[in-house]
């Protein structure tokens, strides 16, 4: 499957960035500047960490520090990221930089969407989007305190299940057994393909 972007947006205080970091202490220290970055980047610094990632996910907070620096339009980071190649550069000795590959899931969230009313229907097939509009879990602070102190756990016995005889088959099975039945029900092949994996990885 191509990358694609799950994007928790709600007001501040509701616990999204501590969301974020339970997701990321799944599989390493959930620490903000450790696993979890924000958006403050470049293009190619945001591409080289998803192509050193490579296939675990990857995790930016606070989309609004990309509005306050002007921009106004998320298609652009939309696409770059979820393309899962990076952009064909030239080196300043002559040649062309090596590109990175990455096929991963990218977490964010932000104060709004990131979707917009003009984003292309390429953006939106990308995006899942999820409102926030309530604090999260009661004890935000307790939570932080918990997964700061315990993280990689789950993903280790995740990816040890899925190397067990059978059981990576039993998975593509179930992934296109929902893709197919999704596709079928009028959704387009990259929602379907984004919402399958959710789907098998939840199931």
């Amino acid at each position: 499957l191509l990358p694609y972007l799950i994007h928790v947006f709600g007001g501040s205080g509701n616990g999204k960035t501590v969301l974020l970091m339970l997701a990321a202490s799944v599989w390493a220290d959930p620490s903000l500047g450790e696993y979890v970055t924000t958006f403050n980047g470049t293009r190619y610094a945001q591409e080289t960490r998803a192509g050193f990632l490579n296939t675990l996910p990857m995790c930016l907070d606070e989309l609004q520090i990309q509005t306050s620096q002007g921009v106004k339009d998320f298609d652009d980071i939309i696409y770059q990221l979820c393309e899962g190649v990076s952009k064909t550069q030239g080196k300043a000795s002559g040649g062309l930089r090596k590109q990175t590959r990455w096929r991963n899931v990218i977490l964010s969230n932000g104060e709004h969407t990131i979707i917009k009313p003009l984003s292309g229907g390429g953006a939106r097939n990308r995006v899942v989007e999820i409102e926030a509009p309530d604090k999260i879990y009661p004890d935000l602070v307790g939570l932080c305190d918990k997964i700061t102190h315990n993280y990689g756990h789950a993903g280790k016995e995740f990816v040890e299940w899925l190397m067990e005889p059978g059981n990576m088959e039993r998975v593509r099975i179930m992934q296109r057994d929902y893709y197919n039945r999704l596709t079928q029900h009028g959704v387009t092949e990259k929602q379907a393909g984004s919402a399958s994996a959710i789907l098998t990885a939840d199931a």
